[in-house]
């Protein structure tokens, strides 16, 4: 992601400083991924609902396009920003935010 943006930093006038190389080459890269419409594991997922599991009586899902959990009680939903991509499992904080929303989802439902 380094050498894409110091490539591409003279070719769309770019004056950021060079800290910030990863970010703006993954940036880049991320575009072309998508004006291309190619998927990438890791730079552009193809869009999924990832089905991570029940926690606390609800359904929680990953979606992988939107980078979000998705929290499922009944007819009821509510997503939230994963901190981390679940690669290898849900983030304890990502488990930890997704139950409680699902405590506070079960509730209204009941109630």
């Amino acid at each position: 992601m380094n050498q894409i943006a110091e490539r591409m930093k003279a070719g769309i006038g770019g004056d950021w400083d060079d800290e910030y190389n990863p970010g703006v080459g993954t940036a880049i890269f991320q575009e072309a991924l998508k004006r291309l419409d190619v998927y990438d594991a890791d730079f552009r997922p193809r869009p999924e609902r990832q089905s991570m599991g029940e926690l606390e009586g609800a359904e929680v899902f990953y979606l992988t396009d939107a980078g979000e959990y998705e929290v499922v009680v009944g007819e009821r939903s509510e997503r939230f920003r994963a901190l981390h991509r679940p690669k290898f499992g849900m983030d304890v904080d990502d488990v930890a935010r997704a139950g409680r929303i699902a405590k506070a989802l079960t509730d209204v439902s009941a109630g």
